[in-house]
C-alpha cells in the first residue's frame, strides 16, 4: 500500500510537477507559520511564570475618562500601591514599580575607575515579597531598608567586581541624565530567567523617585506601575468591583 502510494505520487509530481509545486510550497509555508505562531504564543505565556506566586499575583491598571472614551493604561498614582495595602485586606503585599521606559537610557555605575552601562528601576520595599528573586548576597527582608542602598544583579556586580563575593557595603556611584549619587550596594540578586519582564541590573528605593519627583505624591498624577499580591482564596472578580470604587 505504501509503495503504491509513492509511485502515485511520483507520477502525479511526473505529469502536474508546477501544480505538485505550487501546493507543496503554499503547505510548508502554512506549517512553518503555524509552527511560528505556535512558538510565539507559548513564549508569552510564559512570561513571568516562574514567580513562585505567580497565581496571587495581579497588575493594577487605571481606566481614564476621556472625550475619546475610557483609555486603559498601567500608570498609576504615585502612593497608590501603600494606599491599597492599607486601605484593602484583600491583599497580602503590594509594591510600585516605576516602568522601564521610565530610564530613557541606561547609567553608569562606577567604582574604583571601572566604569559599566547599567539599567535601572524604583521599586517599593515590599517588591521582593511580591516577586521571587533568589538572593546571591544579603538579604532580601532589608536590602532596601535604606534610602541610598541598591541591589545589583549578578551580571553586573561581575562585570564590575569579577566576582560576587564579599561586594556587600561597599559604595559606588551612580550617574544618569536624571539623577545621581553615591549608593551602597546591600543585595545581589541571581540572573532572572528569560521569560522574565522585569530586567533591570539596578534596583534603587522608591523613596527616592518620590523625593526626585514630589509631583508623583499628588493623586492625579500618574508614574509607576503597581502589583499587589493577593491572600489565598481572594475572588478576584469581587475584588475587582470593590476596588473600581
Amino acid at each position: 500500500m505504501f509503495r503504491h502510494t509513492i509511485l502515485f505520487i511520483l507520477r502525479s509530481f511526473n505529469r502536474y510537477k508546477g501544480t505538485f509545486l505550487i501546493n507543496f510550497i503554499g503547505l510548508s509555508s502554512g506549517l512553518v507559520c503555524f509552527l511560528f505562531i505556535y512558538l510565539w504564543v507559548m513564549d508569552e505565556l510564559h512570561i513571568d511564570k516562574f514567580h513562585e506566586k505567580d497565581s496571587q499575583l495581579f497588575q493594577v491598571m487605571k481606566n481614564a475618562p476621556s472625550s475619546n472614551g475610557i483609555s486603559t493604561t498601567e500608570q498609576t498614582p504615585g502612593r497608590l500601591a501603600e494606599a491599597l495595602a492599607r486601605e484593602m485586606p484583600e491583599i497580602e503585599y503590594a509594591t510600585s514599580v516605576t516602568p522601564p521606559d521610565w530610564f530613557s537610557s541606561k547609567g553608569i555605575i562606577a567604582y574604583n575607575g571601572k566604569r559599566i552601562k547599567a539599567s535601572g528601576q524604583f521599586i517599593g520595599t515590599d517588591y521582593f515579597n511580591v516577586f521571587s528573586y533568589n538572593f546571591i548576597q544579603g538579604s532580601k527582608e532589608k536590602a532596601l531598608s535604606d534610602k541610598y542602598n541598591i541591589v545589583l544583579s549578578e551580571e553586573a556586580v561581575v562585570k564590575l567586581f569579577k566576582t560576587t563575593d564579599n561586594v556587600i557595603g561597599k559604595t559606588l556611584e551612580w550617574k544618569h541624565e536624571r539623577f545621581s549619587g553615591a549608593f551602597t550596594i546591600s543585595g545581589v540578586f541571581k540572573q532572572l530567567p528569560l521569560s522574565s519582564s522585569l530586567n533591570a541590573d539596578v534596583l534603587f528605593n522608591y523613596d527616592l523617585f518620590l523625593e526626585n519627583n514630589p509631583k508623583s505624591e499628588d493623586s492625579r498624577n500618574n508614574d509607576p506601575s503597581t502589583y499587589v499580591k493577593l491572600k489565598k482564596g481572594i475572588d478576584l472578580d469581587q475584588f475587582n468591583r470593590k476596588i473600581a470604587n
